[in-house]
């Protein structure tokens, strides 16, 4: 073979090596969302209009972030009124990514309906799962009543350092996330394979703080490869950061939500 040909055939067969090289790392980039509300005299013009932009953001995460919405996930969850639940927070976090900045937002209102259209710009982190690296959340019960004892078992295929975060949309303040475990009576998190938490002379009580009958809240679980240190408290967008902040190689992160119940 000429030396120039197999030059150029070298070329060539990196160039398609490097064209067909899996991607690693998926950067932030902008992706169209649309949404839409119905109007109507039971709700503010503004309200639904903010609701067709959620819409339109839920629209944009799905098709770059990858949807993670189940019937347990959902539970009471709603938005026609019928129950008091933040769906806006709620469905943001169901979602493997997080929205950065909006362009580009168009409003319409036609045929009794308003019509939101957007850019968002979408981080989903960066790598991809293992999917080797997995684990089960099993909670005591899916209903509780106010200061209830709960007990969380995890199921793990390998070894692993869990944290367990628990999530209050009804809060008013930024800590709306708060660290379970570890804690200061079990600071031990590595796990593994089973576990039951709580271990040890504490127990996990459920204290809501909306006064509804009827409330949701849900655990973060967030398990990594390496120990990874965590603050206390976040807000909602602050721990979804912290977790794009870990390629998706080196963790898993699991939620679970929980009903709490007043009987009187």
């Amino acid at each position: 073979m000429p030396e120039a040909l197999g030059l150029s055939l070298t070329v060539i067969k990196f160039l398609l090596d490097m064209a067909l090289q899996p991607k690693l790392e998926a950067d932030p980039e902008w992706v169209n969302g649309i949404g839409q509300y119905q109007l109507s005299s039971t709700l503010a013009e503004t309200e639904s209009c903010k609701r067709a932009e959620q819409r339109a953001k839920f629209s944009a995460l799905q098709k770059l972030g990858g949807e993670r919405i189940t019937g347990e996930s959902l539970l009471t969850c709603t938005d026609n009124g019928e129950v008091n639940c933040p769906i806006t927070e709620f469905t943001w976090s169901t979602f493997d990514g997080l929205i950065k900045g909006i362009k580009d937002k168009k409003i319409e209102k036609v045929n009794g309906v308003c019509k939101v259209t957007l850019q968002a710009y979408v981080d989903t982190g960066t790598g991809k799962p293992d999917p080797n690296f997995d684990f089960t959340v099993r909670l005591s019960k899916k209903v509780f009543e106010p200061y209830d004892n709960m007990t969380i078992k995890i199921n793990a295929t390998e070894p692993m350092y869990v944290h367990i975060f628990n999530w209050n949309p009804y809060t008013t303040t930024d800590n709306q996330v708060t660290r379970l475990f570890p804690n200061a009576y079990d600071t031990d998190n590595q796990i593994n394979s089973k576990i039951s938490i709580p271990r040890g002379q504490y127990t996990l009580k459920v204290i809501p703080e909306s006064m509804d009958k009827q409330s949701t809240e849900y655990l973060q679980v967030i398990a990594t490869k390496e120990q990874t240190k965590f603050l206390d408290t976040y807000s909602l967008y602050e721990f979804r950061n912290k977790i794009l902040d870990i390629p998706k190689a080196e963790r898993k992160y699991v939620r679970k939500p929980y009903m709490i119940v007043r009987q009187k």
